[in-house]
Formats: C-alpha cells, structure tokens, sequence
C-alpha cells in the first residue's frame, strides 16, 4: 500500500520526491498510524516540489506544484492528511530526509 500510494506517476520506480513520500508513511507507520487511503494533495505537491528542486521532472498530465514553483525551503510548505494532523510533513522534515536519501 505504500509503494502504491508513494509511486504518483505509476511508474514503478520512485523518484526522489515518491521516495521521501513513501519514507514518510514508513516512518508514521512504524509509530502505529494507520496508514490513509489516498495520498493527500499537500503531501503530493510536497513530493513534486523535490523533484522539481533536484532537477527532477513532475509527474505527468500537468501535475500541480507548490503555489509559485517556489522549491520546499522556500516557501516552506507543510503536507498533511486531511483531518489528520498525525501526518504532517513540514520542510525541516522533507529536508532531513531529502539529506539522508
């Protein structure tokens, strides 16, 4: 379920972005959330914009980015479930991850 919920072009391979993401729904799974049916549109956008940041391509058929193209340092963004606030994702996270993968 993560695999499919983190490969958002259905690819499968992860990119950057897809594998912070799935990093993300392992860790809060290992602290016993349950995992979300879909992937949220902050926590998607979250994943373009380090692709976008890396050089990465977007995801396919004109997938939205961070409000302005800004990269996740910048504007700082932070991804969450809905109605879930367990799932947060802010850019001090995304950046940890991003410098150990």
């Amino acid at each position: 379920h993560i695999w499919h919920l983190s490969d958002l072009d259905g690819d499968g391979r992860l990119d950057l972005g897809e594998f912070v993401v799935a990093m993300h729904l392992v860790a809060r799974r290992r602290e016993n959330y349950p995992l979300p049916e879909r992937l949220s549109p902050e926590l998607r956008a979250a994943a373009e914009a380090a692709n976008v940041r890396q050089g990465v391509g977007p995801t396919p058929a004109g997938a939205a980015l961070v409000p302005g193209g800004s990269s996740v340092a910048a504007s700082a963004p932070t991804a969450a479930f809905p109605g879930g606030g367990e799932w947060e994702l802010d850019a001090e996270t995304m950046l940890q991850y991003r410098e150990i993968f």
